[in-house]
């Protein structure tokens, strides 16, 4: 495993935190619970449905 994803796994907060603009307080001290989204698939965020949005914001913008 390398040295990142060593660290990433031993935080008690999100691991994608650090670069994640979506990244709240919460997010820095808490580690998210999973959470079921579209498609059958999970993922462990607080903030998962003001993500998707947006990025269906910019796939619709591409596409204009």
């Amino acid at each position: 495993m390398p040295d990142m994803e060593s660290k990433e796994y031993a935080l008690t907060c999100c691991k994608f935190a650090p670069r994640c603009p979506y990244a709240t307080d919460e997010c820095r001290q808490n580690k998210p619970d999973e959470v079921a989204i579209e498609g059958g698939r999970s993922v462990y965020c607080f903030h998962p449905l003001k993500a998707a949005m947006d990025r269906q914001q910019e796939l619709l913008s591409e596409k204009k």
